[in-house]
């Protein structure tokens, strides 16, 4: 992929240095992923249920009403959507 910017150059080098770690597989397996699924699920409603405030620092999904998603990437303009979002929120 073509860099334009500092920050497109961070993400490029996070991205590669996962999959280089990973072989390009999940890092664990599907049973043990769904227990972490489950665990962020819980920890998210013990947050509702304590009126904790949403996390100032990340960004929300936003649901694109021109197109009726609700952040689920279904093509590869929705994943460069996706990609630039990321590197605006945690590559600059």
């Amino acid at each position: 992929m073509n860099e334009f910017t500092e920050a497109e150059r961070r993400y490029n080098v996070a991205h590669k240095r996962c999959h280089d770690l990973s072989g390009g597989y999940l890092q664990y397996s599907t049973e043990r992923a769904v227990m972490f699924v489950k665990a962020t699920a819980v920890l998210h409603n013990i947050c509702r249920i304590a009126n904790l405030p949403d996390p100032e620092d990340v960004p929300a999904m936003v649901e694109d009403e021109e197109e009726g998603h609700d952040g689920i990437h279904d093509g590869a303009q929705t994943g460069r959507t996706a990609r630039n979002n990321l590197i605006a929120h945690y590559f600059r």
